[in-house]
């Protein structure tokens, strides 16, 4: 007793130890990626002191935690031996006296010192393992949280497959982010209210000020979040009645900050359609405006992309991901600000190419420029997450204040509007 006591005590007061300093590992990680990530902005503003001082401060927490963790492993020995020491002389003494007084005999007695011996053996190796034991505690309680999640959002049983146009439809939608931890709905709701019907093969825009949920209103089309209250629909249907896999297929996000992927340009552009033949990669390529820089490349689809897309330059990363988007033959294809670091007469090119190339496509433009979406059918403006005004550009250019300041602050007339 005297030995488990003893060593639940170390491995209890270990565990607490580790599981402080394990997430100061999270912690350390994380600034390591920031500034290897950011690095030209930290020289340029000149951080590198402040940085460094932060990664050294943080390190010292986790060496500060795991030095009290080995200590109280380094504790294991001592402890046992101390205790094995008074257990083996307790052995001896009281099975002495029972010699002595003639309670047991002599072979019962070195029987006796030879199962203590090796019973205080074993339990001397397993105590040796200690800290490994509350490490292991630990991490395993980390690993638990993570394979212990539970999806938010579920894919139905028998979920319908085959998505027939690109109409959508939003009812009444009200969204909100849950808490850091997941455990309740913030206080304010993201969007409030909406209600919007567009018809298959539009071209619709979206524009409104930073934080209005421009785009979390699209990410409710594929299904990326789903509202509250309400309901938004594809083709007719609840997006929540599809299988996850056709109604993603049939929905085709292009977002602002484009990730390409290690590997020949060829099989980046078939993460939009895996079968995709030379010919289908080229047509896409053309729509998307992408062909004149391709075409430069050694190789050209055989071109080695480096890790993030790192040898093309942002407009370019833009383009080919509009390809790869296009490739997939979507029935509504997203753009979320997916052209800003195009310049704007390769922008006009691109929504030119995408209008005679896919016209029964579906497709929703967000913003920030008006130009991007001048020759939209209809353009919605958002504001706090609420959709204010709902029509074609030239009549919000009339009827809508936020539109009309847009255009008059970006010096877009009126008789360049649809």
């Amino acid at each position: 007793p005297l030995i488990v006591a003893s060593l639940s005590t170390i491995i209890f007061l270990a565990t607490k130890i580790y599981t402080k300093a394990f997430p100061k590992f999270d912690e350390i990680n994380k600034i390591v990626e920031e500034n290897v990530r950011g690095i030209r902005t930290v020289k340029s503003y000149t951080r590198e002191e402040f940085e460094d001082k932060k990664f050294k401060d943080k390190a010292a927490e986790i060496k500060q935690l795991m030095t009290k963790g080995e200590i109280y492993g380094g504790l294991t020995n001592p402890v046992l031996v101390c205790t094995i020491n008074i257990s083996l002389t307790l052995f001896i003494s009281l099975g002495s006296l029972a010699f002595i007084d003639g309670i047991i005999d002599i072979g019962n007695f070195q029987a006796l010192i030879s199962y203590g011996i090796n019973t205080l053996t074993a339990v001397m190796m397993v105590a040796f393992i200690a800290v490994n034991i509350a490490m292991s505690f630990a991490s395993g309680k980390r690993v638990c949280e993570v394979l212990n999640e539970v999806p938010t959002l579920t894919n139905p049983q028998n979920g319908c497959e085959t998505i027939e146009n690109g109409s959508i439809e939003f009812d009444d939608v009200h969204f909100s982010f849950r808490d850091k931890r997941g455990d309740k709905l913030a206080d304010e709701e993201c969007l409030k209210g909406i209600n919007l019907k567009i018809a298959s093969g539009e071209v619709i825009g979206i524009i409104g000020g930073t934080g209005s949920a421009k785009s979390t209103l699209v990410n409710m089309i594929p299904r990326f979040y789903d509202p509250q209250i309400g309901t938004v629909k594809v083709a007719g249907r609840d997006v929540r009645s599809y299988d996850l896999v056709p109604l993603r297929d049939s929905v085709s996000m292009v977002l602002q900050k484009n990730v390409l992927f290690s590997g020949t340009l060829r099989d980046n552009m078939r993460w939009g359609d895996p079968q995709a033949t030379d010919a289908q990669i080229d047509r896409a390529l053309a729509i998307a405006c992408a062909s004149e820089f391709v075409d430069q490349l050694p190789g050209r689809l055989d071109y080695i992309v480096d890790q993030g897309g790192a040898n093309f330059s942002g407009g370019q990363k833009q383009r080919l991901c509009i390809a790869r988007a296009i490739l997939k033959s979507p029935k509504v294809l997203i753009f979320d600000d997916s052209t800003s670091a195009v310049d704007t007469k390769t922008d006009k090119k691109i929504r030119n190419s995408l209008r005679e190339s896919i016209p029964g496509v579906t497709k929703i433009i967000v913003a920030q420029r008006i130009s991007s979406v001048a020759d939209a059918d209809r353009v919605i403006v958002m504001d706090d997450g609420r959709v204010v005004d709902f029509d074609t550009p030239s009549h919000l250019f009339d009827s809508s204040r936020i539109f009309r300041e847009v255009c008059d602050l970006q010096g877009v007339k009126k008789e360049e509007l649809r």
